[in-house]
């Protein structure tokens, strides 16, 4: 049976442990408070400094695009295009020539020297920032593509839309300009952006999407035009506005040749008419200030659109003489893509 000494020193005991129990559970608290108020702190210096960048940032774009603006007012400059190369392909001989090596001589042994690999592009373009506020939904209408057999929804604000008149001049593309930078465009920009990375899509990928977008927005060709020059432009790509008896085109340099396509030179870059077959246009020679990349039409991995593959029957006859055929699987939604291609 427990003496009352024992028992004192268990209740003791238990105190003790409800004291230090109390007390760490004080602290913790207290912890967990000056954490939580550190974080709301944190939080509203983040909110603060981005309050603050996108109010800079917004009114040196909108500096920019009234510079911009006063600059396309100007008298444009007639330019001549360069006529488009056509691709060179060399006559091959109907029959191919069998060559026989004589009896009394021994076959050359070629030597292949292995060079280096060519490094593949990796450094990527500055992306577009992203300063427009959330717009309300009722502000809101949807875009549904049909991208080569994917669907894709994007979103823009009803403020971010163009409607030129029929008669095209510097004014009118000056005031097109302005309506559509002080627009709420950035949420448009932002989504096309986004699919252009989920898709893989390089950079004539993407400027097919905003084609693509840009057929779903208007159909007057002017407008179309307009809102891909805008995009781009936007998206810190190099590309220029042209016009030629009211008429709108791109003009886009390349890093790579692109044949059938006219073209001119500035800055030791070719400017190529990317949808029309003119002699001579209508343009300015000064890019927007951020627009500096130069479209790039290498494939550096495969495209991602979707899922949608048919099959071939294909037939071939082995070195043995026998006839063989195969069902060959591919992809429908990359060989329409492909078809787009320059």
């Amino acid at each position: 049976m427990m003496n009352l000494k024992t028992f004192f020193l268990m209740l003791i005991s238990l105190a003790v442990m409800d004291a230090t129990s109390f007390s760490t559970a004080q602290i913790t608290n207290e912890y967990l408070k000056k954490q939580e108020a550190e974080k709301k702190e944190f939080e509203r210096k983040q909110n603060e400094d981005f309050k603050k960048f996108r109010k800079n940032y917004n009114e040196g774009i909108s500096e920019l695009d009234k510079e911009f603006k006063e600059y396309l007012k100007k008298e444009w400059k007639h330019y001549e295009l360069f006529k488009a190369e056509t691709w060179q392909v060399t006559p091959k001989p109907d029959i191919i020539p069998e060559y026989k090596i004589p009896a009394d001589k021994e076959p050359e042994k070629i030597v292949v020297e292995l060079t280096e690999k060519p490094q593949i592009k990796t450094e990527k373009p500055e992306e577009p920032v992203f300063t427009t506020p959330p717009q309300k939904p009722e502000s809101l209408k949807t875009c549904l593509l049909d991208f080569y057999g994917t669907d894709v929804s994007v979103d823009h604000d009803i403020s971010f839309s163009i409607s030129l008149p029929d008669e095209i001049n510097e004014n009118v593309i000056a005031t097109g300009w302005e309506k559509l930078s002080s627009s709420a465009y950035s949420s448009s920009l932002k989504q096309l952006f986004e699919t252009k990375k989920r898709m893989s899509l390089n950079d004539w990928g993407y400027y097919l999407l905003i084609k693509n977008y840009s057929q779903k927005r208007s159909k007057k060709r002017n407008d179309r035009i307009f809102y891909q020059w805008f995009l781009l432009t936007r998206s810190n790509y190099k590309v220029r506005l042209a016009y030629k008896d009211s008429e709108l085109y791109l003009l886009m340099p390349s890093t790579n040749i692109i044949y059938e396509k006219p073209f001119f030179t500035f800055d030791d870059h070719r400017y190529y008419l990317i949808d029309g077959n003119l002699n001579n246009i209508f343009t300015y020679d000064k890019d927007y200030p951020d627009a500096n990349i130069i479209m790039d039409l290498n494939l550096y991995q495969a495209v991602n659109i979707g899922n949608s593959y048919k099959t071939k029957n294909v037939y071939f006859r082995s070195l043995d003489g026998k006839t063989h055929e195969a069902d060959i699987k591919y992809s429908f939604n990359s060989i329409q893509f492909y078809k787009d291609y320059p």
